[in-house]
């Protein structure tokens, strides 16, 4: 086999590698609930797809998980870079997604929009990913729950002002829920479903 044969075999490798990475990252993220996180280097993507959203959804796409697109990232371009890159199937509506990708807080829909799971498989829960402009700076907010051993502040900057009611009612169904993950394209942050606010 040649040198260039093998080319597309090792840029593979690489991506696969790099989405194992990321993966990795953010169950430290969820792990760890208000800790910013650092995020690995990241491939580039089409705009308005920022490297950070691509990376986390291709580290957490199969083919068994639709995946829904804010209508800010939803274009030919990004489509076409996910199906070259991922087994992706696109749903309609926030209700079917297993993961939703929102590049924009303002294009975030209310959280009962998603998918809580049911009692018999909570697991079938969206996972919300979405890039705010930073994640410090913004409204602090004091966190308690697993994986925060005394407390937790996060301040993400750009959510609406009835997120954290929102994000209350989502945590009182815990088991039920949805899990988020912000990032600012430097780090991320997990807040699961188990998290509430002191």
């Amino acid at each position: 086999m040649t040198a260039q044969a093998s080319r597309p075999a090792a840029a593979l490798s690489e991506a696969a590698l790099r989405d194992q990475t990321i993966f990795r990252t953010l169950l430290r993220g969820l792990s760890f609930p208000g800790r910013v996180v650092p995020l690995p280097a990241l491939a580039q993507a089409p705009e308005p797809l920022c490297p950070a959203l691509s990376g986390l959804m291709l580290g957490l796409l199969d083919q068994d998980a639709g995946l829904w697109l804010s209508p800010g990232l939803d274009c030919s371009p990004v489509r076409a870079f996910l199906i070259h890159r991922a087994s992706v199937r696109f749903v309609t509506t926030p209700r079917e997604a297993a993961i939703a990708a929102i590049g924009d807080p303002a294009d975030l829909p209310g959280l009962d929009d998603f998918h809580p799971g049911e009692p018999a498989c909570p697991e079938r829960s969206t996972t919300v990913l979405l890039r705010v402009p930073a994640l410090t700076g913004g409204p602090a907010i004091a966190l308690r729950g697993p994986g925060i051993e005394t407390s937790a502040v996060l301040a993400p900057r750009g959510l609406s002002a009835g997120f954290w009611g929102e994000w209350a009612r989502n945590h009182a169904r815990y088991p039920l829920g949805i899990d988020l993950i912000m990032t600012d394209g430097i780090g991320l942050a997990g807040l699961p479903r188990s998290v509430g606010q002191e």
